[in-house]
Order: structure tokens, then C-alpha cells, then sequence
């Protein structure tokens, strides 16, 4: 019997596996890092079924840096997006739904809840967005002064790459 179809025999017997010795999980993974990619795809696959194996011993036998270096290759997690790289995708998405100087007037002409209901937003997102695409919006308490005759100068939209 080959190394992959002994493993598969004893996760199909239908026993959920809790594996809490450190010492048992260490071997294991070494056992499971000296399997080829097909089977130790194969292998990973089943154990991310709770009723085969708990969660907390596929995160045990998975959390050492050579098996986490495996798992993306083998098509079992995506890589790691940097957090300033999905910042760039979330800004470039925004630019094609959004026109910045639109926007930018549109804040500064009108409430915020009235601009984030025409956009079909919350005023909590339409902060969000303004600001990932940085356009600057009305301090608080702008509507009120305004209001009251004051003015309040308006900063000048800043330019983006």
C-alpha cells in the first residue's frame, strides 16, 4: 500500500481526528512534508472537512513556515495580498465608479447623507470613499456655519497618481 492510499484508508474510516500531542502533530507533518504535491493536495483537501478532522489540528499540522509555503502551491490557500497593494486595487476600483471632481462638488454643495443617498451609499461609506480617493469633504458642523452666513474657504482638490 503507498504512502498516499495508507493515509487515505485511515481518513475515509469515518472517525472525526483530534490530534492534541505536539509530538504526534510534529511527526506527522514531517510526514506529510516528505509526500508529493499530488498527494498531499489530496490528503489537506479531506482534512478540511470538520467531520473528518477539528479545525484546530489541521491549523496545528498546517502552521510551521515549510508547510505554509507548500499550501499555495498546491492551490489550497491564495497568497497573501499585501495590505497596500489591496489599498491600490480598492482605490483603482473607486476611480472608475466614482468621478473625483463630481464627487468633490457634490460634497461641498450638499449634506453628506443627502450626496451618499443619491450615490446609493451610507454617509459612512461615502466617508470611506471620499477619503481612499482623497477628496477633502466639509469639516463638521460646516452645513451649520454656512447656515449662519459664515464661510468656510474650501480646500483645493488634491491630484492623484
Amino acid at each position: 500500500m503507498s504512502h498516499g492510499a495508507r493515509e487515505e484508508a485511515i481518513l475515509a474510516c469515518g472517525v472525526r481526528w483530534e490530534e492534541t500531542n505536539p509530538e504526534q502533530l510534529a511527526r506527522i507533518r514531517r510526514s506529510l512534508l516528505q509526500l508529493n504535491d499530488y498527494d498531499l493536495r489530496r490528503i489537506l483537501s479531506r482534512l478540511k472537512g470538520v467531520e473528518i478532522c477539528a479545525p484546530e489540528t489541521r491549523e496545528a499540522l498546517t502552521r510551521t513556515p515549510k508547510m505554509q509555503q507548500r499550501l499555495p502551491a498546491l492551490g489550497l490557500v491564495k497568497k497573501a495580498i499585501p495590505q497596500r497593494e489591496k489599498r491600490r486595487n480598492e482605490v483603482t476600483r473607486l476611480m472608475f465608479k466614482y468621478d473625483r471632481a463630481k464627487l468633490y462638488e457634490q460634497v461641498w454643495s450638499n449634506t453628506v447623507q443627502e450626496v451618499a443617498k443619491s450615490n446609493g451609499v451610507s454617509g459612512v461609506r461615502l466617508g470611506k470613499i471620499c477619503r481612499a480617493l482623497r477628496v477633502p469633504v466639509p469639516p463638521r458642523g460646516y452645513w451649520a456655519r454656512a447656515r449662519s452666513g459664515y464661510t468656510v474657504k474650501r480646500p483645493p482638490l488634491p491630484t492623484v497618481e
